[in-house]
């Protein structure tokens, strides 16, 4: 299992409702990242949008400077590595019904 493993069926499920919830915590299950990756295509296109509408587009702009790289390297590196601790924990969940 590899970090992105369940990554789609977390997103596909998390749009499959089942009466008036939507499945979060089954998603989550799956691969934190599918959660993530809906809410980055959905802010993606709001962004669009808002943009296309007023003429005007939302950005962000961020100073990097050796100390925040290598800070945001690491926070990156860490976080990566306890989601393939996690998604090698759920190997049974994953392989199931592939």
């Amino acid at each position: 299992m590899d970090p992105l493993c369940g990554g789609t069926r977390a997103a596909v499920t998390r749009f499959r409702a089942t009466g008036d919830i939507l499945n979060w915590g089954e998603a989550w299950q799956y691969n934190p990242l599918g959660i993530v990756a809906v809410a980055g295509a959905a802010g993606t296109v709001a962004r669009s949008i808002i943009g296309l509408v007023a003429g005007r587009w939302l950005t962000v702009s961020i100073r990097w400077n050796p100390r925040r790289t290598r800070m945001a390297f690491t926070i990156a590196l860490l976080l990566t590595a306890a989601l393939e601790i996690r998604q090698q924990m759920r190997a049974d969940l994953l392989i199931a019904g592939t």
